[in-house]
C-alpha cells in the first residue's frame, strides 16, 4: 500500500510546511522516499527497530554515529488500516523536531487514507463501467454474475432509465481530450442512480427518470453546458432494466443520423428522428444503387425539400433562376420516374436518394 510514489508525496507535502528533511521507508525499513534523494533505496536500521518495537525512536548524534545510514532525528511507525505499513522519519536535533512528530506521522496516515479511498474510487468506477458497457450491449443481463455485480455497486435494476448519448463531431481535434473534459462536467450533474460509461467516443449515460419528458429535460440542460459543439441523443425511457439496451441503440441511431446528416440540431430524441432512424437501420451497412441522379440534381431534391416543396424558395437558395429549378425537378422525375411535386413520390425521392446516399456512407 505504501508505494515509492505515495512516500515521496508524504516527502513534498510534509517539507512544505516543516524546514526538516523527511525520510519515509517501507515495511522492510528501506527508505523509498527523502527530501535528500540519493537516500533513495538505502536501508535504514532505526526505522526496523521502530517497526519491531511498533513506537517511536529518537536518534541523537551520538546514536547515529554509531549507525551506518542513520542520522539525527525522529522515527515514528505509519499504520494504515490498523497495521503497520513503514516509517516517517524527521531529520534534525530530537528535542527540536520531537514536537512535530505526531503532526508528521497523522499527515502521512492522511495522506496514505486519501490515495487509498482515490484508487478505490477508480477501481468501482472502472467495474461499473464494465458493467454499463455490458448493460447497453444487453449482455448477459439476466445472469446471477450481472445482478450480484449491481447490487455490489448499490445499483437499483428496478428502476426506469434512459440512454443519452453525448458525441463529438469526428471532425474535432482532440476528440479523447474533450470527451474526458465532457465527463467530469456531466458526472457533476448525476443522480445517485445515474451511471455511465464512455463507449466508442461516446458518452452513454443511463439516466434514472420517472417520465420521459424528466429524462428529455435533464439531457437537454447539457446543450449549453460545453464549450466545444456537441450533439445530444436521447431515448426512450424503459422501466425494465433488460430494455436498456433498446433505449441506447435509439440513443446511437439518433447520435449517427445527427451526425451523418449534419444536422444543425444539438438536441434530439428518439421520436425527433423516427424516420432517419428507420432509414439507417434499412441503409447501414448497405450500398445504395439505382440512382442516376448527379450531385447537383441530388442537391436541388435535398433544397426543395428543406423549404417545403417552393419552388421559389429552393431557387433563391441556390442562387438559379425559377425556371432552372423547375427544369431540374423536371429532370429528376424523367430519370427516376417520380414527380418531385407529389407528395408520395417525393417522400420516396428523400428517402431513397438524400438520405440513403448520407445514412449509408
Amino acid at each position: 500500500m505504501l508505494s515509492a510514489e505515495i512516500a515521496q508525496e508524504i516527502v513534498e507535502r510534509t517539507m512544505k510546511i516543516l524546514p526538516y528533511n523527511i525520510n519515509v521507508m517501507n515495511e522492510k525499513g528501506m527508505i523509498i522516499g527523502s527530501g535528500t534523494r540519493d537516500r533513495i533505496g538505502t536501508a535504514h536500521e532505526i526505522a526496523r527497530q521502530a517497526i519491531v518495537a511498533e513506537e517511536a525512536i529518537e536518534i541523537t548524534s551520538e546514536l547515529a554515529d554509531e549507525l551506518e545510514g542513520v542520522r539525527p532525528g525522529i522515527n515514528l511507525p505509519i499504520t494504515f488500516q490498523g497495521t503497520i505499513v513503514g516509517t516517517i522519519g524527521i531529520t534534525g536535533d530530537p528535542r527540536v523536531v520531537r514536537p512535530f512528530g505526531e503532526l508528521v506521522k497523522m499527515t502521512a496516515e492522511i495522506i496514505l487514507d486519501q490515495s487509498f479511498l482515490l484508487n478505490q474510487m477508480q477501481l468501482d468506477e472502472r467495474i461499473t463501467r464494465e458493467l454499463v458497457n455490458e448493460w447497453i450491449r444487453g449482455e448477459a443481463t439476466s445472469s446471477k454474475r450481472f445482478i450480484e455485480r449491481a447490487k455490489a455497486l448499490a445499483i437499483n435494476l428496478e428502476i426506469a432509465r434512459g440512454a443519452v448519448i453525448i458525441a463529438i463531431p469526428e471532425r474535432e481535434l482532440s476528440k479523447r481530450v474533450k470527451i474526458n473534459h465532457i465527463e467530469e462536467i456531466v458526472k457533476r450533474d448525476l443522480g445517485e442512480q445515474d451511471v455511465l460509461s464512455v463507449l466508442e467516443g461516446r458518452l452513454v449515460i443511463l439516466i434514472h427518470a420517472n417520465t420521459e419528458e424528466e429524462l428529455n429535460d435533464r439531457a437537454k440542460a447539457w446543450v449549453h453546458a460545453f464549450k466545444t459543439s456537441v450533439t445530444i441523443a436521447v431515448g426512450s425511457l424503459q422501466s425494465d432494466y433488460h430494455a436498456a439496451h433498446t433505449s441506447y441503440i435509439e440513443a446511437l441511431h439518433t447520435s449517427i443520423v445527427m451526425e451523418k446528416l449534419e444536422d444543425s440540431m444539438s438536441f434530439a430524441t428518439y421520436q425527433d428522428k423516427s424516420l432517419e432512424r428507420l432509414l439507417y437501420k434499412l441503409f447501414a451497412g448497405e450500398k445504395v444503387v439505382g440512382t442516376a441522379l448527379s450531385k447537383e440534381l441530388v442537391s436541388t431534391l435535398q433544397t426543395y425539400v428543406e423549404h417545403d416543396g417552393s419552388i421559389q424558395e429552393a431557387a433563391d437558395a441556390l442562387f438559379i433562376h425559377r425556371n432552372t429549378m423547375s427544369y431540374r425537378l423536371e429532370r429528376i422525375e424523367i430519370l427516376t420516374g417520380k414527380n418531385p411535386k407529389k407528395l408520395s413520390d417525393l417522400f420516396y425521392l428523400y428517402a431513397t436518394v438524400v438520405l440513403a446516399e448520407k445514412l449509408s456512407n
